[in-house]
């Protein structure tokens, strides 16, 4: 991967300030548009459901999905389970039993002190009942991005893990 190429390197010890300026007011006013953009798209997939990700994914895609494409069906995933390479399947394996182990460090657990006589104060920890996790894709596969994104909900015991992937 060579990731230096497509980016522009500026050394700030050689440029004015007003270019700087410019710069992060430039990078600040793409980000303000990106997040309008992203708001419309949300509130017209809440909205309009189905019909505006067979909407999106045709205009940001290239792509034209039917309804029927939209979901992973239980026998699609069993069908590539059952044609996923055991080598691969093993490392994946040991992988999620790293990100299991790591995660489970990171749990914080509920606790309450006493302020005063009969006052108490504390924090109670509690997961999401859902989380959303987007998995880049199109061309290529990533299922380390998967078992990364997933593996900290699953811990936290979070009970609807619903994954989004652009078409392939």
């Amino acid at each position: 991967m060579v990731f230096v190429n497509s980016l522009r390197i500026i050394n700030s010890d050689k440029i004015s300030e007003e270019s700087i300026s410019n710069f992060i007011t430039r990078t600040t006013t793409q980000l303000d548009e990106i997040k309008e953009d992203v708001l419309n798209i949300i509130n017209e997939v809440k909205l309009t459901g189905d019909k505006a990700i067979i909407r999106f994914s045709k205009k940001y895609d290239n792509v034209e999905l039917d309804k029927s494409e939209i979901r992973v069906s239980e026998d699609e995933i069993t069908d590539a389970y059952e044609k996923i390479d055991k080598k691969l399947l093993d490392a994946l394996r040991y992988a999620k039993k790293n990100l299991i182990k790591f995660h489970e460090a990171q749990i914080r657990k509920d606790w309450a002190i006493e302020i005063t006589k009969g006052v108490k104060a504390g924090q109670v920890y509690r997961p999401l009942e859902s989380v959303g996790l987007y998995i880049p894709g199109g061309r290529a596969i990533y299922p380390s991005t998967v078992l990364m994104a997933a593996t900290p909900a699953y811990i936290a015991g979070v009970k609807e893990i619903i994954l989004c992937s652009p078409p392939q």
